[in-house]
């Protein structure tokens, strides 16, 4: 996710934020006590281009396609775009489409047939309460309103449903606890209930009947909450991942949600903790990252869990991932083709893709590693 957790991310690894961005910079300290994997072998990656080089992107895969959006090309907050670069897999042609209003931060999700991105902020920082909808079975796109700005949300599409949660802004300008529930089809949207901590940057995933908000940051430090939403009951239940933390990434595989990486306010920073939520049992159990990192992307195909990047040891872009195989309860590891920090990640077409991000010296990556897994 970008945003000003995105930029913390760049001081900590020596870039220079732009002016009218106050961050605290936090310098890690040497990385110790790694998790030994075994290599993967669990299938082929290969790698394609960008259009363009971006960091910060906001990725949804939906069918055959894969919606990128929120792509940022320079280290500048002005530096804002109504551009969606849309891959086919299948085919490997791009094609482009355009939002309603330039921003960045925004949230994504998948809901039935159709893409939502929500919120975010403008060149001047000013937060969005736009919410932009493509009906992919017609091409055509929509718009709707959020009741309040919100920077930074958190999506995930579950049944009919579009569920927004969290960010900052709100009424009060702050951390926001509010939920609303968001139908596409429609172009309805009703409150949701709250989260039991107001907060941003968490992550978000679905596994069953369960919608899963993670982590993230609030007004007293990083969070180790995690909201649950049950879509047959309607009722809000909450949980406690084993670390606080921010900047992790989520994904669910087989009848597992799973929270990985982060940076967290211990030891030197980067997480290596992954909290695992069984929806069969409603119970949690842990592991580990080959890698402490932050910043990571995660997306799941077939019965494998995918971490892929971030900021590892020592600030450093990392190129390592992390492969969770949920029909054997193993992990193994792979290599991305090029070292760096946020990317973004989806699946669509039965293959993994890990699109742009932030390279050696803060500068966007138009690399894209497609994983695919072994029939």
């Amino acid at each position: 996710m970008a945003g000003f957790l995105g930029w913390r991310a760049l001081v900590r690894r020596g870039v220079p934020a732009p002016a009218g961005v106050a961050i605290a910079a936090v310098v890690l300290a040497a990385l110790g006590g790694c998790v030994r994997h075994r290599e993967a072998k669990a299938g082929p990656w290969t790698v394609a281009a960008l259009p363009r080089p971006y960091y910060g992107l906001v990725a949804v895969g939906i069918g055959q396609r894969v919606f990128m959006a929120n792509g940022l090309v320079r280290l500048s907050v002005a530096d804002v775009t109504r551009r969606v670069d849309i891959l086919n897999v299948g085919s490997g042609q791009w094609s482009v489409a355009r939002l309603s209003q330039p921003r960045r931060n925004m949230a994504g999700a998948a809901v039935g047939s159709y893409v939502v991105f929500v919120g975010g902020s403008g060149s001047r920082g000013n937060s969005s309460r736009r919410i932009d909808v493509c009906d992919v079975a017609t091409g055509k796109w929509s718009t709707a309103q959020l009741p309040y700005a919100l920077d930074s949300p958190a999506a995930v599409g579950i049944g009919k449903l579009a569920i927004i949660a969290g960010g900052y802004g709100g009424r009060d300008n702050s951390f926001s606890d509010a939920v609303y529930f968001f139908n596409p089809a429609t172009g309805t949207l009703r409150r949701g209930g709250r989260l039991s901590q107001a907060r941003t940057g968490m992550a978000a995933t679905v596994v069953g009947h369960y919608a899963l908000f993670g982590g993230g940051s609030s007004g007293t430090g990083f969070s180790d909450v995690v909201d649950i939403w049950n879509s047959k009951t309607g009722e809000w239940s909450a949980a406690r991942l084993s670390v606080p933390r921010d900047m992790l990434a989520a994904t669910s595989v087989g009848d597992m949600a799973l929270f990985a990486g982060g940076d967290c306010a211990t030891g030197n920073g980067a997480s290596a903790a992954v909290d695992i939520f069984h929806a069969a049992t409603e119970k949690w159990t842990t592991a580990r990252l080959s890698q402490p990192r932050f910043n990571l992307a995660a997306t799941s195909v077939g019965r494998y869990a995918i971490f892929a990047g971030g900021c590892g040891p020592n600030g450093t872009d990392s190129r390592v991932v992390d492969i969770f195989d949920s029909k054997n309860g193993k992990w193994s590891t792979a290599r991305l083709s090029q070292a760096r920090n946020d990317p973004a990640a989806a699946t669509a077409g039965g293959e993994a893709i890990f699109a742009g991000g932030i390279t050696r010296g803060g500068k966007p990556s138009a690399v894209v590693d497609i994983f695919r897994p072994a029939k």
